[in-house]
Order: C-alpha cells, then structure tokens, then sequence
C-alpha cells in the first residue's frame, strides 16, 4: 500500500484522523492545504481574497502531484480536491483512497466558528457544496462516516478496515475494477464477512435485502446480518433453493415480491451471499428491480471468488437452455472472504481449483509456478496462501473485463481455455457426473494436448499441467465417457460456427493462442488418447 489518502468535505475531520493515523502507523503526516501556505506564505483567505480559487487550485494541483510521489504517507486533502479528474487520478495511482464524510449539521458545527474556510458562507452553503461534490466523494475505495466520533475512533476503524497488522502489512487486497460507466472495487480479506458494513459504498440505502440459499444462509447469515445491523442496515433475508433449478423466472418474480416486502427502493442494495447460482440470480433481480438497484456480491465458493462475481454477467434460465435471459450488470462491490471457503467439501475447493490452474496457464507464469510450488497449502486452505492467489486471479479477470466489459472484442475468450471439451464432457456424461470444475480440469489437459498435437507446445509442459491437476486430485483423462459424444457436443457448442470448433491453445505458459479451426483429425485423436488414459 504506497499511501493513504484522505479526502472529504471541510469539517469531516480529515487533518485530525490523518495525524492520528500517521501517528499510529508511524508514516510521515502530509495537509495539502498547509503545504500550499507553506510554499505561498499566505493563509488560504488571503490566497483567495488576493488571488482567487483558480490560483488556489492551481498550486494544489501542483503539490498534490509533488507529494502523491511518495509512499507510505497520510495525505490529508483540502475539500474541493477531488473536483479535479487529475486529482482522482493521482490518489487512486499512488494510493488508498478513504472519504470521511458527516452529518451537514456536524460539519457545520465544527466549522461555524473558524474564519479559515473562504468557500463556505453559511449554512446554507453547506449542503449546496456538499450536493455538487457527491459524484466525486463517492468515486473512492472507502467511506466513513465521522459524525459524533472522535478521532482516535475513527483512526482505529479505518486500521480495521485496511487490516493493519502490528508488524505494518495489510491485510486487505484492493482491486479496483475501472470501467468507463459504473467501475467498483474487489476487497479481498480473511474475516471479512463480519466487517461488512465498513466496505460498502457509503451512499447506499440502509433497508437491505440478502439472497441466499439454504445452506449458505444457515451457516453465514448470522454473521453476514450481524455485521449489517453493526452498521445500521436494516437487512432481510430471502432463501432460494439450493443449485441450478433456484435460476427460474418463476423465483426471480418470487424475489421482486421479497424485494417490495422488505422496502427496497432503488438506492437500497441487494446481496447475493452464496456460490455462483446465487450471484445469477440475485444480480438478475437487482439489474431489474426498479430498473436497477444496487447490487453487492459475496461469493462462498471458490468459482465465484476467482470468476463468476467479477464481470457483471447475471442471467436465469429457460427450459431450452441455461442463462438464455440475462444482462451485464455490475455490482457495486465485491467482498471476498477466503476463509469462507473452509466450510466446502474438499471436492468443491479441488473442482474451483482447475479455474485458478487456467489463470496461471494462460495469463501469469508466476501464478503457475506458484501453484506448483504451494498447491498443497492452497488445499489446507492456509489463508497466507489462499489470499493472494485468489486476489491475483480477480486482478486477470479484471484486467479482460476493463478490455471488453461485455464481451463485444473477444478478449475475454481466453478465459474460455478448456471449456468447449469441458463442457462437452459434462454434457455426454450427463450433467452432474462431473463439479464444473472436474469437466474444466479434463479440458485443460485436452488443450495442452492438443497444442502438443499441433506443434505449438513443449511435452514437458504438457506433462507438468498433467502432474499438477492430478496433485490437485481432478482427472485428466476420459475414462468411461463415450468419446464421439463428446465430439458430438464440441461441433454443436454456441461458439462453434459452421462446424469449426475454436480452441484457446498455449504456445508457452502465459502465452495462449486462438485456432479458428483444429482439424477433426487431430481432435478424435487428442479424445482417443485421453480416453485411454494417455
């Protein structure tokens, strides 16, 4: 974490918490506005009684690039700062951003009485700025609000929030998902189901609605709600059925009947706490209740933390297939708790695991060597692992959906590297034979075969994916599956055109390559082989 910046309006408490939280952290302590009398030698009145605003902006634009240069500080910010788009820039390049934001009437209690503060002539005039600069205070990774608090209260709070350790590191994992309409924020951090309240978007409704199935909402909910109540939301629970079947029409109309029961307005979140089905369908229901409202993903499973939360695709299903009606709807947030994941069967958390194997594979050799090296501590669910893998494969995913948010350019079909087998093996074996994963991880060894075959991979590396998977405990052959089948549902998959199957090969780790058209040839040779368990 390179620095940490504090932004908000006058009065919030920004110069007070910031030395509190410098002084706890022993970080150098940086007031942009006392850096620009510094280098003027005029007060800030006199700067605009003299100069005017546009001056004062000016110069600190100039020092705000001058100190956002530095790292491991606590940068308090002067109140229209963040007006500046350059401005925004530089705090979230350089640093963690965290809004303090109070009640109008706190803010202008603490500041009636101080002559220091040229832009605010009223009280009046503090609502009407507060109202102008609310776009800019929520574009941020934090907010807290510091009404009634002290700020040594507040300094420990946002300690909390970023999971200070006494040794200095942090805890949490920030990924900033940059889109060009509606960007949020990936918080990956151990134990950070009941802190929830701290990283939800500060201008969010307090009445809540929380979708969840029935085994996941029995063993988190209570947490999840007490976390909630911490912060003052109002939360109401509404079960579904547990798999596929709960991805109904029929359940999403159940949903807006629980939406209006529980009081939800379009500035009130829903939650989808639960595994990939789940996420589905509660962001299905947040992207078309009231025409939109917000939506905030806790993924418990191990595919939904490394994939399906982050991308904003959501759908249901219809009798004639799966996700046949759905939209691109991003959530507000995403909250990722790895130690959630110690309550999955072992297969399920070997199944998720083929996805983390496809992310090293095809984007980060780093990712891949360290999953050679670690998968045993991944599999005992150590978090000191299990948190930065899974907080390396959101920042890939992300880096594909900034690229092609809805899938329009084709750059997030690497992602589909050994899928089209893998969902041919559980299509011809019988839909639930196989986790999604089990089908993925047969897949992922037909393409390296398969790049083999065709001359565009080393055999040894082939041999290592195989070796890793089988660590793993998933299958890399085809033992028992009707291989014509198999071949049957690649030429009918929805990315085949004309009968010519595309496949995302690998020339090298981290290097993937896509073929329009693997002869057929080569393909029922690759199956036969996997089939004999070569």
């Amino acid at each position: 974490m390179n620095n940490i910046v504090l932004v908000g309006f006058m009065g919030t408490g920004k110069s007070s918490v910031g030395q509190e939280l410098a002084r706890r952290l022993q970080w150098p302590f940086i007031d942009t506005d006392a850096e620009v009398e510094r280098e003027t030698g005029l007060s800030i009145p006199d700067i605009f009684r003299h100069y005017g605003e546009g001056y004062f902006r000016k110069k600190e634009q100039d020092i705000i690039q001058r100190v956002m240069q530095g790292k491991r500080q606590v940068i308090a910010t002067g109140g229209g700062a963040v007006i500046k788009k350059e401005n925004r820039q530089l705090f979230r390049s350089h640093g963690i951003v965290i809004c303090l934001r109070a009640d109008p009437e706190v803010i202008w209690d603490r500041v009636r009485e101080k002559d220091d503060r040229p832009l605010l002539q009223g009280r009046e005039q503090v609502a009407k700025l507060l109202a102008e600069r609310e776009l800019f205070y929520r574009d941020v990774d934090l907010t807290l609000d510091t009404s009634h608090k002290a700020p040594e209260e507040v300094g420990r709070t946002i300690l909390a929030q970023l999971g200070w350790q006494k040794k200095g590191d942090f805890s949490l994992q920030l990924i900033r998902v940059n889109l060009p309409i509606a960007g949020y924020n990936i918080f990956v951090r151990p134990g950070i189901l009941s802190r929830v309240a701290l990283y939800l978007p500060g201008e969010l409704g307090k009445r809540v609605l929380v979708i969840s199935d029935n085994k996941v909402s029995s063993l988190y909910g209570p947490v999840l709600f007490s976390a909630l109540k911490e912060g003052n939301y109002q939360p109401t629970l509404k079960r579904v059925a547990e798999g596929e079947g709960a991805k109904e029409l029929s359940v999403v109309a159940d949903l807006y009947q629980a939406s209006l029961s529980a009081g939800i307005e379009r500035h009130c979140p829903i939650i989808a706490l639960g595994g990939g089905v789940v996420g589905d369908l509660a962001g299905f229901v947040a992207a078309t209740f009231m025409r939109g409202v917000p939506f905030i993903q806790i993924p418990t499973t191990l595919l939904a933390q490394v994939d399906s939360s982050i991308g904003g695709k959501v759908g249901v299903n219809l009798p004639q297939g799966k996700n046949l009606v759905g939209s691109f709807y991003q959530p507000r947030a995403v909250l990722i708790d790895p130690t959630l994941l110690q309550s999955l069967p072992p297969r399920e958390v070997r199944a998720g695991l083929a996805e983390v194997v496809k992310y090293g594979l095809v984007f980060s050799p780093e990712l891949y060597h360290l999953l050679e090296r670690e998968v045993d501590r991944f599999l005992a669910l150590d978090p000191h692992i299990t948190t930065p893998v899974i907080a390396e494969c959101c920042r890939l995913k992300t880096a594909l959906v900034e690229r092609d948010e809805r899938e329009e350019y084709g750059h997030r079909m690497l992602l589909n590297f050994g899928h089209n087998i893998g969902h041919a093996v559980e299509r011809a074996s019988g839909y639930g034979t196989f986790r999604h994963g089990e089908a993925v991880a047969i897949g992922i060894a037909a393409a390296c075969y398969l790049s083999v075959k065709l001359g565009l991979l080393n055999p040894d590396i082939f041999d290592r994916v195989k070796g890793l998977l089988e660590r793993i405990g998933l299958s890399t052959h085809l033992y028992g599956i009707n291989i014509n089948a198999v071949y049957g549902n690649l030429i009918y998959d929805k990315k085949a055109r004309e009968q010519k199957i595309p496949f995302i090969l690998l020339k090298d780790l981290g290097k993937p390559v896509i073929f329009e058209d693997v002869p057929r040839e080569i393909i029922t040779a690759v199956l036969k082989d996997l089939g004999a368990g070569k």
